[in-house]
């Protein structure tokens, strides 16, 4: 049990910083939301369903498929494997099934819900994290964790790159790789407790600077509303680490549970202020302040570049998928139909300006892309069609992407730490290596063969990352009934983090609740579900310039219906015969029907 808590604790530490970092766009596939943030839009929504005559059936279908979805993620939480927590959670599941059942409950459901969030409230939750990462977990349990753990850090008001950086620093220190020859984690995993969400005090400093001379007094007159206005001579005991030169600073006392996040909300009620001066006086970048924005805690001076809080560095692969797009769509523009033409011109016109837009408009820019692109499918409601085709569009993809983040992390690892020095991982690399990829085909037969891929797994031990992924893959090429079980997990994930993201974008547009906190972070995954739709469409219209939008869609539907079909029968068909390579490649990249 001792070695099983050591190996879990040991891959959380390793793997956290995927998710911080974004890399492989890991953050983006995070659909455990804060179960707090969860409780409070079921919560929201009975109120609202509540206190309104009208509209009532979308907002009971709305609290229908958010109670599912709460559901859903209390059964997978972390904190169910707690006693405080499980029976309070079996409890709520409950009254969810004896609602939907006999609609009786609504009241007492209400107030559970209530109640739980309260208790929520009232801990520090990083310590019921160190209190599971204490207990052995499996590595999909683990990542689960890291899921909903981040989420809650996330809603409890620290930034992104502030906990990058305490990870740095507190985590991945000179004395980490020590603890692990002597299996001992103990110390570190009870640092995540320091991460308990108190506010602190930061006072942010913005150079600013306005280009008309006739317009300086106007301005400053509207930044005074949120701002005090000072000169350098106001920090005078900070003359060393002064470097600006602007003649005039905005200065304010924000409460936040980190400096990123601090500067974060200065950021955002300056860039407020500027948009209403240019909106009042008809004017544009009259107002211009510094990049470099300042910041002081206990009579310390700290200067930050103020683009390490903006959320949009995290998706600059924008830039590269967009500019693909728009290629593939010129060089298809004139062999298709003129409706088909309109629908993608709208997407991809939405997608090419949602990084100038604040959040919230980001986020609807978003939605109204992914709108765009489904509309033809026949289906009752936009939601109804996005549950569906995003679902279906990712679970079908769901191994491979599996496999393109496993090639990339092994080829990464091995080039740095050198061929010559893992032989076996030479020889798989140079087995599936095919242009500027692999072959799918050949991984496949390579993990099915345990001959060859125990030899990798020997070579690759001393990453436990790598360790774990290629294990997952063999399994899910070697064992339908598991890979059944994982991608009806995932579609089903996928359908409740949609109704999660649609709730959210309707409060967005009938609700001046601020939701910015949570916004940032969701409408990453909606660009990537937005994407997968487009780059669908844009691949098969490549194949096939004569096959419409609908045809498509239609296509990518009836494809997972017989992919799950096929899993069965491989499934029974597993008990008799070893799988074959070409029935392991279709479950990796089944055949678009009609289309191929």
């Amino acid at each position: 049990m001792e070695e099983k808590i050591f190996s879990s604790q040991k891959y959380f530490i390793f793997k956290l910083p995927d998710m911080l970092n974004n890399s492989f766009h890991i953050f983006e596939e995070k659909r455990l939301e804060s179960l707090q943030l969860v409780l409070q839009m079921c919560l929201d929504t009975y109120i609202e369903m509540n206190s309104t005559a009208i509209g009532m059936d979308k907002l009971e279908k709305s609290y229908k498929g958010l109670l599912d979805s709460l559901a859903f993620q209390l059964k997978r939480h972390p904190f169910y494997k707690l006693d405080e927590y499980k029976r309070d959670f079996n409890r709520i599941c409950w009254l969810i099934d004896s609602q939907k059942k006999e609609g009786k409950t609504e009241y007492e459901l209400f107030m559970s819900l209530k109640t739980l969030q309260k208790k929520l409230q009232g801990q520090n939750i990083s310590c019921q994290y160190v209190k599971c990462l204490q207990k052995g977990m499996a590595y999909n349990e683990s990542d689960l964790l890291i899921e909903a753990f981040v989420s809650d850090l996330l809603y409890q008001g620290y930034s992104l790159y502030y906990l990058y950086e305490w990870y740095s620093e507190h985590i991945r220190d000179a004395y980490l790789y020590t603890a692990i020859e002597n299996k001992c984690l103990d110390e570190y995993i009870k640092r995540l407790e320091e991460l308990d969400g108190e506010k602190h005090k930061y006072e942010i400093i913005i150079p600013y600077g306005i280009k008309s001379k006739s317009q300086k007094e106007i301005a400053e007159q509207l930044l005074k509303k949120h701002f005090t206005i000072k000169t350098k001579e106001d920090f005078s005991e900070f003359t060393e680490e002064w470097k600006w030169t602007e003649d005039r600073y905005a200065s304010k006392v924000y409460e936040a549970a980190d400096y990123y996040k601090a500067i974060a909300m200065a950021k955002k009620e300056f860039a407020t202020d500027k948009e209403l001066f240019s909106m009042w006086q008809n004017v544009s970048d009259v107002i211009h302040e510094n990049v470099q924005v300042g910041y002081i805690v206990q009579d310390r001076l700290y200067r930050v570049d103020i683009r390490k809080v903006d959320y949009t560095r995290l998706i600059n692969y924008f830039d590269e998928a967009r500019a693909d797009q728009l290629n593939s769509f010129i060089e298809l523009k004139d062999n298709m139909k003129n409706e088909d033409v309109d629908v993608l011109e709208r997407v991809l016109h939405t997608l090419h300006t949602a990084k100038s837009y604040n959040i919230q408009n980001r986020y609807l820019n978003f939605w109204s892309a992914l709108e765009y692109a489904i509309y033809p499918f026949p289906k009752n409601s936009i939601i109804e069609k996005a549950r569906v085709l995003v679902s279906e569009s990712f679970t079908l993809f769901y191994i491979k992407n599996k496999m393109n983040i496993f090639w990339h992390r092994l080829n990464y690892t091995i080039d740095k730490k050198g061929k010559e020095e893992h032989l076996q991982c030479k020889e798989f690399i140079d087995y599936c290596k095919e242009d500027n990829g692999f072959n799918t085909l050949k991984m496949v037969q390579f993990l099915q063969n345990k001959e060859l891929y125990e030899k990798v797994l020997e070579d690759i031990s001393f990453h436990v990352i790598l360790e774990r992924e290629m294990k997952e893959l063999i399994m899910l090429v070697t064992e339908p009934t598991k890979l059944k079980k994982a991608i009806s997990e995932y579609h089903d994930s996928i359908i409740h983090d949609l109704d999660c993201i649609y709730r959210l974008r309707n409060q967005l547009i009938h609700s001046a609740k601020s939701m910015d906190d949570s916004l940032e972070h969701i409408s990453l995954r909606l660009y990537r579900y937005v994407n997968s739709i487009v780059a669908t469409i844009l691949y098969y219209k490549k194949r096939n310039p004569m096959a419409s939008i609908i045809e498509i869609l239609n296509s990518l539907h009836n494809t997972y219906e017989v992919y799950i079909e096929q899993l069965g029968l491989i499934e029974r068909e597993k008990k008799s015969k070893v799988i074959s390579a070409e029935d392991g490649y279709r479950m990796v990249r089944p055949h678009y029907l009609f289309l191929e």
